[in-house]
């Protein structure tokens, strides 16, 4: 199965906006090894592919959670499939909520008690 690579202009303006961060971050860190274009491809690839990251929120974060989210997606990502793995987890992933859909007079249809509750 091919990796999904379909982001936003918006998506992509702001990870553009990350890359540019996370370079300025790691040269001075003196850590030649990295460069835009593997840290533009990770973020992407991790954001397009089962982990959306909160964008907006990652570029404004502190230095140490950005540095932890940019460097462990980075660590973790499975360039084959743009997963993160590991259990990894960026503090900026966007959070979903899960549903739950209660089927009427099942055990778990709550239902107001008849009678009085003293």
């Amino acid at each position: 199965m091919a990796m999904n690579w379909s982001a936003s202009k918006k998506d992509l303006d702001t990870i553009e906006m990350i890359v540019d961060r996370a370079e300025n971050m790691y040269q001075e860190l003196n850590n030649i090894g990295i460069n835009a274009a593997t840290i533009m491809m990770d973020i992407t690839a991790a954001h397009c592919n089962g982990c959306p990251l909160d964008l907006v929120g990652l570029f404004a974060a502190d230095n140490r959670d950005f540095f932890h989210d940019i460097h462990g997606i980075m660590k973790h990502i499975d360039r084959r499939t743009g997963k993160l793995t590991d259990c990894f987890i960026p503090h900026y992933a966007r959070r979903t909520v899960a549903t739950t859909t209660i089927m009427p007079n099942s055990p778990l249809d709550l239902k107001p008690m008849e009678g009085n509750i003293q």
